[in-house]
């Protein structure tokens, strides 16, 4: 084969084994033979129980086309008009009570399958509309058969999924197969109706004509609902997907405290601040720090991860659950959006949290795995008792506050730095009742002041303490320009004067622009808002200060509040980096 013919398809021998070490051992590529991805998502396809296909004969679509012509359990129809395919389709679809999938070319061969699809809409029917497309340089440049195809049909689909044009390249191919399983997933879920995928491709289009077919083991995230506890087939499967010596690592995510709920005694629970789960004996609060410091994580390595709740603050978790060799992984999700953070998702379990432990069967809990998780969150603990009693910085001053919040209330963490050294920290056994709230869904800090004024004024019945840092601070100003301030908010905010999160960065902080177009520095001081607005004010800019302003900061009856910690930003920086260097020097010991 000529060396242009590989463009466009996933196809070098270099490729499969990134792919195999990027946990897609599943798929099946043999050496002797090269292959394009969309042979890939049509045996997705045909695991998830699509068995028809209507192809409208194109150009553009050929590699869609080849691709369910030449996989096993797809029977294709030929239909050369798209309005006649798409209605055809609608009509297999309503018989056999199955999705039905529909290829088309690119141009206004789509916007033939509109009345179709809107039919379906409405009435509830799966189908999957596969439009080829032009890449993104040709559409608008007067190239044959073009047109914006990018939610061409609009409302009348549950979901439209944009594939990346480069799927022979490694990140593109996962993030195709995970289009594809979601797809999958919402053709399956109720109410039914259509997907949308729109496939770019770019020249050539078509593979070898001796090219032959291959079969991959991919296989659809499998999805279990309540109805299945009864029947057995969850608790089954449960035990089916585990490997035979399990080293099982919950992750919670984002959420609010969960009630009344049991998990498993000797399984470690991975939980972030915002998690609301640092509570239970189980759980891991110091994570965020020990996986970027140790070097040799091989113990703490899972093979079965679980999930539930919404996004995590560690980067460093995330990047060392993408690397794990994890060949089960559950997420516990009731409804919406099924996010793959980690790369390796199996298992949905579309149930509430409590019924899913409820219903878990007994399992093998692994003692050393639990145990290699606990000395490392106990080493940092250790380290991080005595850390804080000499050096004044941004980090002693969130550190001494969260310590001594009063149980009962809630804390809100602004984005940036306030998040991240409260996610290093972790709330005391103490703080059991602490309820943990931060704007992670976007995890901008626009609106993070609002947000605790409003939290504060909904619920007047417990304090409200606000995290904050000077950026984000002065940047929700407008959030005091309001009536009936709430007085059970007390707000503590680090001032370096800056954008103190970008030294953090290591490559940010190596550009000679990162003071004047990252950092911004300023001289701004919140005594003047506290002025304007009528706010008790206190400042510190050590340690003792601090100590001495911390009993009327938490007092309950003290009014709204500000407290302005002021600190210098290099030495921030160099406290934590030494703080980091302390934990290394730790988990090395333990290795």
């Amino acid at each position: 084969m000529h060396n242009k013919t590989l463009e466009g398809w996933c196809k070098s021998q270099k490729l499969c084994a990134i792919l195999r070490s990027h946990r897609f051992s599943e798929i099946v590529m043999p050496s002797s033979l090269i292959h394009f991805p969309a042979l890939h998502w049509a045996s997705l396809c045909a695991a998830s129980g699509i068995q028809d296909v209507i192809l409208s004969p194109g150009s553009r679509s050929a590699p869609l086309s080849l691709a369910f012509a030449r996989t096993s359990g797809i029977r294709c129809t030929v239909i050369a008009d798209e309005r006649v395919a798409g209605f055809v389709a609608l009509g297999m679809a309503e018989q056999t009570q199955k999705p039905v999938i529909v290829v088309c070319t690119s141009g206004s061969a789509l916007l033939n399958l509109a009345p179709a699809v809107s039919e379906a809409h409405f009435r509830q029917i799966p189908l999957l509309i596969l439009s080829a497309d032009r890449p993104p340089e040709l559409i608008g440049q007067q190239d044959g058969q073009t047109i914006f195809q990018e939610n061409a049909l609009g409302k009348h689909t549950k979901a439209f999924f944009q594939l990346p044009t480069r799927t022979n390249e490694t990140v593109e191919f996962r993030h195709s197969l995970r289009i594809f399983q979601e797809a999958m997933l919402l053709l399956h879920e109720h109410p039914r109706g259509v997907v949308h995928i729109n496939c770019p491709f770019r020249e050539p289009f078509y593979p070898d004509a001796q090219e032959i077919n291959i079969q991959t083991s991919l296989q659809p995230w499998a999805r279990f609902e309540a109805s299945d506890i009864s029947t057995g087939h969850f608790q089954n499967r449960f035990l089916a997907a585990l490997p035979q010596h399990p080293r099982v690592l919950i992750v919670a995510g984002q959420g609010t405290p969960p009630q009344g709920l049991w998990l498993p005694p000797q399984v470690p629970l991975v939980a972030d601040i915002i998690s609301n789960c640092q509570h239970f004996a189980q759980s891991i609060k110091h994570h965020d720090l020990f996986l970027s410091a140790s070097s040799s994580l091989q113990p703490l390595r899972p093979n079965v991860l679980i999930t539930f709740g919404q996004s995590v603050v560690s980067k460093n978790l995330k990047q060392f659950l993408r690397s794990a060799p994890i060949n089960t992984h559950w997420h516990i999700q009731a409804h919406g959006d099924v996010p793959d953070t980690f790369h390796s998702l199996t298992h949905l379990a579309r149930m509430p949290l409590d019924e899913f432990w409820q219903n878990v069967p007994a399992f093998e809990e692994n003692k050393a795995f639990y145990e290699a998780w606990h000395m490392a969150n106990q080493a940092v603990a250790d380290i991080q008792m005595s850390s804080f009693e000499q050096e004044w910085t941004e980090f002693t001053a969130i550190a001494h506050t969260l310590a001594q919040l009063p149980d009962q209330s809630c804390l809100h963490l602004a984005n940036s730095m306030a998040v991240r050294y409260a996610n290093f920290l972790g709330l005391s056994s103490k703080q059991k009742q602490v309820i943990v709230y931060a704007n992670r869904g976007t995890s901008g800090i626009d609106g993070c002041l609002s947000t605790a004024i409003g939290q504060a004024k909904a619920n007047s019945e417990r304090l409200h303490f606000l995290l904050v840092g000077d950026t984000a601070f002065f940047y929700d100003l407008n959030a005091f320009w309001q009536d009936n301030l709430p007085k059970n908010l007390r707000i503590l905010l680090n001032n370096n004067q800056g954008g103190g999160i970008f030294q953090f960065l290591p490559d940010a902080r190596k550009q000679r622009e990162l003071e004047k177009f990252f950092v911004v520095p300023h001289t701004r001081q919140a005594h003047g808002v506290a002025a304007e607005y009528g706010l008790s004010y206190q400042s510190a800019k050590s340690l003792f200060e601090l100590k001495h302003a911390l009993p009327t900061f938490l007092a309950p009856h003290s009014g709204l509040q500000i407290l302005e910690c002021f600190s210098e930003r290099d030495r921030n920086l160099a406290f934590f980096e030494q703080h980091k260097a302390l934990i290394a020097q730790k988990m090395r010991s333990l290795a």
